[in-house]
């Protein structure tokens, strides 16, 4: 059995006085991918800010790439987060926010031109970020993620503003990350998305992890359960890709 590069015990959380995590559990191996499900507060942003070292647990044992997880930049050399859309620099393209990741993070999983194809972008190359649309502007973060090495990627509801069709591609583009090597845990309401990643699912509910067996054909170790949440979260309603906003700070790619 491969040796896990996450590992995490008895993981409790409070913030502001309330419980969020408690006596949480989770291992994942190279090549494996989690999806932690669940609904709205249930804690799933909380678990990958503590397995990024953004969120210190009041108790626990956690280790992350062989040691507790931390903030800097050797750290950050293998880790990739994608959360929040980040605040895009103004005055640069699509492609010259591609050429930056490229440039600070070398050698490079993509070239430029291959992420602008593989995230269907080549026809706003030259737009700012802030023209796109929402569903957009997730791809460019995303291509952001994917395009920089790393060997864990933490998604959080990586499907938001994502249409059907690409968030069926997004599944290809993450298997492929894993069968390469890579470990994805993504915070998601999409189960047809984890289903299609052949994720091994955890259900947090109410603050407490359910671990469930990997998708069939899938590499990943597994552990004991049903492999299905309780209360499933809805799969649509999400937004399509045709919404614009503003960018926030909080990507980590």
């Amino acid at each position: 059995m491969p040796t896990p590069i996450i590992t995490a015990r008895d993981i409790e959380v409070d913030l502001g006085g309330n419980p969020v995590l408690r006596d949480v559990g989770l291992t994942a191996v190279p090549g494996e991918i989690v999806a932690v499900i669940g609904a709205n507060g249930a804690g799933k942003s909380t678990l990958l800010r503590c397995l990024a070292g953004l969120q210190l647990p009041a108790s626990g044992e956690l280790d992350v790439l062989g040691g507790p997880p931390r903030d800097d930049s050797a750290f950050w050399r293998d880790v990739v987060l994608v959360g929040d859309e980040p605040a895009w620099y103004p005055g640069l393209t699509v492609r010259e926010h591609l050429e930056l990741m490229r440039a600070v993070h070398t050698p490079p999983r993509l070239e430029v031109d291959a992420a602008l194809g593989l995230f269907d972008l080549e026809r706003r190359a030259d737009a700012s970020p802030l023209t796109l649309s929402t569903g957009q502007r997730q791809r460019l973060s995303l291509a952001n993620a994917l395009l920089r090495p790393s060997r864990l990627l933490l998604l959080d509801e990586p499907e938001r503003g994502l249409d059907s069709t690409f968030r069926q591609h997004l599944a290809t583009i993450l298997r492929e990350y894993a069968t390469a090597g890579g470990t994805v845990i993504m915070a998601t309401h999409d189960l047809r998305l984890a289903e299609a990643t052949l994720a091994r699912q955890v259900v947090l509910t109410d603050g407490h992890a359910a671990d469930g067996r990997p998708r069939s054909g899938h590499s990943g170790d597994g552990h004991p359960g049903n492999g299905r949440p309780r209360n499933e979260p809805p799969e649509d309603g999400h937004p399509r890709d045709e919404h614009r906003g503003n960018g926030r700070p909080g990507d980590r790619a």
